[in-house]
């Protein structure tokens, strides 16, 4: 799976830790959870923002990434058949922003939610 790596020093990521109040970051090993860089360089670890909910999965298994929001909002509506996720990205944001827990109940209503595997 292709993936965008990010290099935050000290102070971005506190930023950035504090701004994400349902993830936990975890750093992993590249021993257990093997990570190539296009350059094919493999750092020994690598650190993740995981959700406290869980992942997006469907009978128990996780839902792919998608390269863009859009792609899992109109997902969700075939999986839910749901309008809170229908129509423009931007727009979803906003109005799941304006309903902080709408998103949450909605999936898990659907059993669309699976435990992540990753260590805590």
């Amino acid at each position: 799976m292709e993936l965008v790596a990010t290099w935050f020093d000290t102070a971005q990521l506190a930023v950035i830790d504090e701004t994400e109040p349902n993830y936990d970051r975890l750093r992993l090993s590249t021993d257990q959870f093997p990570l190539r860089l296009a350059t094919g360089q493999q750092p020994p670890q690598f650190d993740v923002y995981a959700s406290h909910r869980g992942v997006l999965a469907e009978d128990d298994r996780p839902i792919p990434l998608r390269h863009r929001q859009q792609e899992m909002f109109d997902e969700l509506v075939g999986l839910t058949g749901s309008s809170l996720t229908h129509g423009d990205a931007a727009e979803v944001c906003a109005a799941l922003a304006a309903a902080p827990g709408a998103l949450d109940e909605l999936v898990t209503a659907h059993g669309l939610v699976a435990p992540d595997g990753l260590p805590r």
